[in-house]
């Protein structure tokens, strides 16, 4: 009887131990979500308020410096050879055709979501005519996609992921 009660108490404790083992580790992979969501943020005001110091610039007469991460060298911007070379290919608008393929193929690219979520790309950016950056979450976990492309004689584009970051 001893023995019994010994053995559960073990169980139970272990039972305890996982249960908020595993709560941490929900916890800990929400605040890397919520940190990834504030970087993004403080980087679209970063931008933001260099577009205006520019504007401010333009307007004083002073010399003014382009933001970080706009013109034709910009990532996820693409040139207009990249344009081109994808049109060239059948894609009448590259941009809209690659992120609409790849939102509807997002199923068999993604991995599960966790606790009932499904996971969905909310972001997509291409990078140039053969690389894109997307970002993924169910609303508990998230992640970021590198991917090559491939687009075919017949129009059909291929996606292959190169590395996931979650």
């Amino acid at each position: 009887m001893k023995n019994l009660i010994f053995i559960l108490l073990i169980a139970f404790g272990l039972f305890l131990a996982l249960f908020f083992y595993r709560k941490y580790a929900l916890a800990e992979s929400e605040l890397t979500l919520a940190n990834q969501r504030i970087l993004d943020r403080d980087r679209i005001i970063y931008n933001n308020e260099k577009r205006m110091e520019a504007l401010k610039n333009e307007t004083t007469g002073k010399a003014n410096t382009p933001a970080i991460g706009t013109g034709t060298s910009g990532l996820a911007t693409l040139s207009p050879e990249e344009l081109n070379s994808l049109r060239e290919k059948g894609l009448a608008d590259p941009e809209a055709n690659l992120r609409n393929d790849l939102i509807s193929k997002q199923e068999i690219l993604l991995p599960k979501g966790s606790l009932s979520g499904t996971m969905a790309i909310r972001e997509v950016r291409i990078v140039n005519d053969h690389y894109a950056l997307a970002y993924y979450e169910d609303g508990h976990n998230g992640g970021h996609l590198l991917l090559r492309f491939t687009v075919e004689p017949d129009k059909r584009i291929t996606w292959k992921v190169l590395d996931r970051y979650q």
